[in-house]
């Protein structure tokens, strides 16, 4: 018990993970493959080449976020990874990915064969933690709204530091104190243009307090630093739709 214990604190797990089941119900080894049609399923799946083909057989090789490579050359599964990886942060059910996967590739259903290889793919990279699988969509928007609204959660983290938690429960650094300031100001109550006046209010502020001899405060240059700060918070996950 104590070896695992230990064992657990260099995987990065606090504590001992037990699963405690009652006498009477039969443990079912097994896992049936088949689950994940049942799940939202995520993955931040990209291609590492900009030029690639998806209807043919050659190779294909994907990476994610986290830095796991995989190389896959069927047809199906190279348009349903690409596919996933465009869809993060957000989830796709198993019959959208097929749906959309497809679509990609011929207007044509995919064969039974096909279908069940692309089931066999998803169990595998879940079991691998390649693809995250959720029972309901997470609340989350990859676009941003007229008056962009991020985690309560989040937000509140921010105050005191650049790591906070987005709508998957992952742990996620902002770039800087500046970007930590224009997440706790996405409530919800402001538009963008406000959002720039409320920033350059502050950037004036605080020149002046410090009799800072920078240059006039550019609305331009900021709206131009929120636009993209705001894609970036979207594509982390930190924006509730």
């Amino acid at each position: 018990m104590a070896r695992d214990q230990y064992q657990d604190f260099i995987d990065g797990f606090g504590f001992r993970r037990t699963l405690l089941c009652h006498g009477d119900v039969p443990l079912q080894r097994k896992i049936n493959m088949d689950f994940v049609r049942r799940f939202h399923l995520l993955s931040s799946t990209e291609p590492v080449a900009p030029d690639f083909c998806l209807a043919d057989t050659s190779e294909l090789e994907f990476k994610t976020q986290e830095g796991s490579s995989l190389r896959v050359s069927h047809p199906l599964l190279k348009s349903a990874y690409l596919t996933l990886g465009r869809a993060w942060p957000s989830t796709l059910t198993f019959d959208e990915l097929v749906d959309e996967a497809t679509r990609q590739l011929d207007p044509q259903l995919p064969s039974a064969e096909d279908v069940q290889l692309l089931v066999e793919a998803m169990f595998v990279l879940a079991c691998s933690g390649e693809v995250g699988f959720f029972l309901s969509r997470p609340k989350l928007t990859r676009h941003v709204s007229d008056r962009p609204l991020a985690s309560p959660v989040a937000r509140m983290q921010s105050q005191s530091d650049t790591m906070v938690t987005n709508m998957l429960h992952q742990t996620v650094r902002l770039e800087d104190e500046r970007g930590c300031q224009a997440l706790q100001l996405l409530d919800g109550s402001r538009s963008f243009d406000e959002l720039v006046e409320v920033i350059c209010g502050g950037m004036a502020n605080a020149a002046d307090r410090h009799q800072s001899s920078v240059e006039r405060v550019d609305p331009a240059a900021v709206a131009g630093d929120l636009r993209q700060f705001l894609q970036t918070a979207a594509k982390l996950g930190l924006l509730i739709g």
